[in-house]
């Protein structure tokens, strides 16, 4: 009777509990649904004392710790409101913030918004209802259900045992290891021996029994004092908030890193992280540690974390749970979303027995630890279809001791490694198998029919009912009593023991490399026997390269001759490969010494020139460059070369023309000994003029160039007698490239206003001329002066009369 009992309350509590959560529950008055104020206003203080009637009061502790987290909010009147009850959406809500089911359902939200529609298939829950996304969220997870009318009464008061089955859905129990037998009567006993201590027993439904001692064992849910438990009685805000408060336990929310950096932190009671990017430390867990599907794909790392109770698994990507050095007793991997989740176990990582009821990769990567004790693989039930397994698919990457897989909609992949010991049981039937190359089962038990397939090796198996098949090499087979079993293709029907056939002698006197100073002949490939190597140019004997290869099966033998010089016969290396069967090939390596390759212009003069001009040589680009000065002719120069080659065309001392050779540069080819040749481009640049001369300078109309001498300090002295109307620059420079620039006294005369130029006595005229390369410069200067007059002679009837400076001369008439 107690095994037919425990199997009600595990198919009821795991596989229908989408049912029994819709028993009827008191309803909330009025018609209108509309978003509590205390979660519509999202009105959360950031001060918990800032609430009016929390003070005192027996949950104010927890009340307080959700409300610093911004996971519970209060009253726009001030206050919380703690014993009143709590609706069926508002505790969704809570659970949904407290293990980061958060926008789980938006696309199914949005898409019934625009349809003007109901949530699926709850009539009672329209898209624009503030827990529409809340709700749909609690579905997608999978720990909320819907009632047989098709509501799922979101504004119904939530009773203590639903609350409980909730949990039950969400976390795992202490006794879960239990489960892997559904006829174990220590599951009975567990549960009536935890019932027999509440004074109610009596009132707790059949459906909720297993549920409720979850709660009560976790330690999230007690008793009342008088030893009730009240499983009908609606749950208040302060219950809601001390049961998932002692249910989540240390709550990251965050993305960080958690835990000192020396020493080990104790953590009392259970752990959550909700959200991806958080790094756990050095820390001890005394409770149950829950990885939820807040997480997502996002990572999470243990580094050097202890987990002394359960570990539960739902949230993760393929690439996101990191153990290093961290022990872990039991773990669950189970997320909602099916999506496939890895774990990475590194160092001294331990890991209990972990169960898979959702696709995972269990990887180990530098283990020191255990690391993963035992796999036992048992899909959850589909939620398309109830009593039906989901398909799952594990890989395993490692060295794994035990694995189990109990259903039959499993996929193993071992990629890497080896399972020491592998066990299907009664009911994973069809299960499949796949061995990687080079992975290895030691021991496979099969209670059931299974395929194994793949290039990895089952060294043992135990066969104890029929179709069992084995298309991955078997090294021995044995069946129980009347089995049969098939065999790389054959039934057998008796123990079965693989015998190596013996092989022929291999006739592979190939080579699968040859190679000179350890790189590969240029050209190699292993039917082709002879070869020839040319050394550089003034190579010795000494120089001669060693000679290795590699034959191409694992059991022909190579024997090298070496070179020892550089005339035949010495100069060619022999490679006698000897294959397996005796049959020889010979490959040989001959060297040669290339021709003097010697090929550069090291002189590039034109001599004829005075001064002697010598071309640059860019042996990098190949060019050579010459300037020769202003008005040389460039029609006909006569280069004389040097060169370290045989011969060079054109040859030294014959005329070329250079007019155009900035833009057509004159080609030089330089030919070796070797007979290869180098290709030289010549370019000739004609000196810019420097020529700072001038053909005109004239002041006020007299010719001064004669007087202005160029670059002299004192310059010349120009005298006038008369500045009256006296105006006028004049100059023109001999080069029409080069160009003039006049000041008076300092100031620059703009060229237009050149000839009007009024000149004055003690004016200081500079000319500067800039020939026509940009560098040479000449300076013409003159002072201007007035006559100096030092006597005066009057010519008159009576004679001429000198007047001296000083002196005054009185005339009559």
């Amino acid at each position: 009777m107690k095994k037919k009992r425990l199997r009600h309350i595990s198919l009821l509590l795991f596989c229908t509990f989408v049912i029994n959560l819709c028993l009827p529950c008191l309803s909330v008055r009025g018609e209108t649904i509309s978003l509590p104020e205390s979660l519509a206003e999202e009105h959360f203080l950031t001060e918990p004392d800032s609430f009016s009637d929390i003070a005192g009061h027996w949950a104010e502790k927890e009340i307080k710790a959700w409300i610093a987290r911004e996971l519970a909010g209060g009253y726009p009147d001030g206050s919380f409101r703690p014993d009143s009850p709590i609706t069926r959406a508002e505790f969704v809500t809570l659970v949904n913030r407290a293990f980061g089911y958060t926008n789980m359902a938006d696309n199914i939200v949005e898409t019934a918004r625009g349809e003007g529609t109901s949530l699926g298939t709850y009539r009672d829950v329209a898209a624009t209802d503030w827990y529409a996304g809340e709700i749909a969220s609690a579905v997608a997870v999978g720990y909320l259900g819907g009632y047989p009318d098709g509501t799922v009464k979101p504004q119904n008061q939530i009773t203590r045992q639903e609350a409980a089955a909730i949990f039950a859905r969400i976390l795992p129990t202490n006794n879960d290891v239990l489960t892997y037998d559904n006829d174990s009567n220590d599951n009975v006993d567990y549960i009536d021996n935890t019932l027999a201590q509440l004074t109610d027993q009596a009132q707790i439904p059949e459906w909720s029994e297993a549920a409720i001692v979850a709660a009560v064992k976790g330690g999230y849910m007690n008793g009342y004092p008088d030893g009730s438990f009240q499983p009908t009685k609606a749950i208040t805000r302060a219950e809601a908030v001390a049961v998932l408060e002692r249910a989540v336990g240390q709550l990251y929310n965050r993305a960080g890193t958690y835990g000192p950096f020396q020493g080990t932190a104790l953590l009392e009671g259970n752990v959550t992280v909700n959200t991806p990017g958080v790094t756990l430390q050095n820390t001890t867990i005394t409770g149950n540690l829950y990885l939820t599907e807040g997480i997502g794909a996002g990572d999470v790392t243990l580094n050097g974390v202890t987990v002394q109770g359960i570990t539960k698994i739902a949230g993760g990507g393929s690439d996101s749970i990191h153990l290093r050095n961290t022990t872990v007793g039991a773990v669950l991997v189970n997320a909602p979303s099916r999506r496939l989740v890895r774990l990475l176990a590194q160092g001294s990582t331990d890991v209990g027995t972990l169960e898979a009821r959702t696709p995972a990769i269990l990887e180990e990567d530098e283990l020191t630890g255990d690391g993963f004790t035992k796999v036992v693989i048992k899909p959850q039930e589909s939620s398309s279809s109830q009593g039906t397994k989901a398909a799952i698919t594990v890989e395993l990457a490692g060295e794994f001791n035990d694995v189990e897989i109990q259903e039959a909609t499993v996929q193993l992949n071992l990629q890497k490694g080896s399972i020491a010991n592998l066990s299907l049981s009664s009911s994973a039937q069809g299960a499949q198998i796949n061995l990687a190359a080079q992975t290895t089962v030691q021991t496979l038990l099969a209670d059931t029919a299974a395929t194994v397939q793949g290039q990895g090796t089952v060294e043992t198996t135990q066969a104890n009912v029929d179709g069992v098949v084995i298309e991955a090499p078997a090294k021995k087979v044995f069946l129980a009593d009347g089995v049969q079993a098939n065999v790389a293709g054959k039934t057998i029907t008796e123990d079965y023991k693989y015998v190596e056939p013996k092989k022929k002698k291999s006739r592979d006197a190939a080579l699968s490399d040859l190679m000179i100073d350890g790189i590969t002949v240029a050209g190699f490939a292993p039917e082709t026997m002879s070869y020839d190597f040319v050394l550089p140019y003034g190579s010795t004997k000494d120089d001669l390269p060693l000679v290795t290869a590699k034959a191409r099966h694992a059991k022909a033998r190579v024997e090298i001759t070496q070179a020892t010089g550089l005339t035949a016969p010495d100069n060619t290396a022999t490679v006698l490969v000897t294959a397996e069967n005796g049959k020889t090939q010979t490959y040989t390596v001959r060297f040669t010494v290339a021709e003097n390759s010697a090929k550069a212009i090291t002189s590039f003069v034109f001599m004829d020139l005075d001064p002697v001009v010598t071309g640059d040589i860019n042996e990098g680009t190949k060019t050579i460059t010459a300037t020769v000065p202003y008005g040389t002719d460039v029609t006909a120069l006569v280069p004389t070369i040097e060169h370290t080659g045989v011969s060079i065309f054109p040859e030294s001392g014959i005329a070329q023309n250079f007019t155009d050779s900035a833009t057509n540069p004159v080609i030089y080819t330089v030919t070796a000994a070797d007979g290869s040749t180098a290709t030289y481009e010549v370019t000739v640049y004609i000196a810019l003029n420097d020529e700072v001369s001038l053909r005109t300078f004239k002041i006020g109309g007299q010719d001064v160039k004669e007087l202005a001498g160029v670059n002299t300090e004192e310059g010349a002295t120009l005298a006038v007698s008369d500045f009256t109307g006296f105006h006028g620059i004049e100059v023109e420079t001999t080069d029409p490239n080069a160009s003039a620039t006049v000041t008076l006294n300092g100031t620059v005369v703009p060229e237009e206003a050149l000839s009007t130029q009024p000149i004055a006595a003690d004016d200081v005229i500079i000319v500067t001329v800039t020939a026509e390369d940009g560098e040479t410069e000449g300076q013409y200067k003159v002072t201007v002066v007035p006559v100096l007059v030092t006597a005066i002679t009057v010519t008159g009837a009576g004679g001429a009369t000198t007047v001296e400076k000083d002196q005054s001369l009185q005339m009559s008439a």
